[in-house]
Order: structure tokens, then sequence, then C-alpha cells
């Protein structure tokens, strides 16, 4: 993996900071959906629980609604890397020996392929958060306070 990273980087680019903001961006991003989704489905579920008459819980999209920003965050960072990578090219002096390369639009490879790398990551990790988050809601949560059509709801609101 070090090794595609390296080949489509910038020559000279140290990978170890991007690396960190990844994975420390990542944690972040992961603890904040997670405990958001907690404490808003606790409430949700015990305000449920303790009203009177048939209140049901709110659609799982609109318990996590607020928890993504994190990953949201992570994807505006990734975007600076594609910046950061190209500043950092064309100040470069090896950016004259990239446009000499025979391959079109090698230059270009070199700060677009690891930071979209990246962000697909970051999206793989987020939705796989989700369906994990969601199928301990559908468990969790008793049927009399489940709406009908969370799966639909599941599909079109939180993954897509």
């Amino acid at each position: 993996m070090k090794k595609l990273i390296k080949k489509y980087s910038p020559p000279g680019l140290d990978l170890f900071p991007e690396i960190c903001v990844l994975i420390i961006g990542s944690i972040l991003a992961l603890l904040i959906l997670i405990v958001s989704f907690a404490s808003k489905y606790k409430y949700e579920l015990n305000w449920a629980k303790e009203s009177p008459g048939g209140r049901t819980i709110p659609y799982f999209s609109d318990i996590t609604d607020k928890g993504t920003i994190g990953f949201s965050v992570l994807y505006v960072i990734m975007i600076c890397f594609i910046i950061y990578r190209y500043m950092y090219l064309i100040k470069s002096k090896s950016i004259y020996l990239t446009k000499r390369l025979p391959v079109w639009r090698a230059t270009e490879k070199l700060y677009i392929i690891v930071p979209f790398g990246y962000m697909v990551f970051c999206m793989l990790l987020e939705k796989l958060t989700l369906i994990i988050l969601f199928i301990l809601y559908y468990i969790l949560t008793p049927d009399i306070y489940l709406k009908h059509n969370i799966l639909f709801d599941f599909i079109t609101e939180s993954l897509l």
C-alpha cells in the first residue's frame, strides 16, 4: 500500500503528516458519529417509553443527521490535500521532469489520485459505520416504537 501511495505522490513529499491526519481524522469522525448516534438514540428511546400514547422513534436518518459532520470536515481536508500536493509539485524542481514524461496527464496523477483514494476510504468507512449503526438501531428498538419503511428510509436517506 505504501508503495502505491509513494508511486502517485510528488517526488520528495513527506507522506507521514498526510497519513497521520487521515488516521486521526477518521478516528475522530467515527467517534463523533457513534457518540452523536448513541446520545440522540438514547434520548429518543427514553422519550418514547415515557410518553403516553403511541409515540415512535424518529427515522434512522433523523438520528444520524448531525453525526456525519466529522466526515464532511474530513472530505474538505482531502480537498486541501489536493491543493497542498499541487502547490508542492509546482514549487519543486521535479515539475520540469514530470512535464517531460511521455504519459499524458502524469502531473495531474501525482496530486489527485492519492487524495481521491483517501476520500474513497473515508466514504467506505462512513457507510460501513452507518450500516452497523442501523443494524444496532433495528435490533435494539422495540417493534412498537419503529415506524414503517425504515429500511427504505435507511437506503434512500443515509446511504445515498
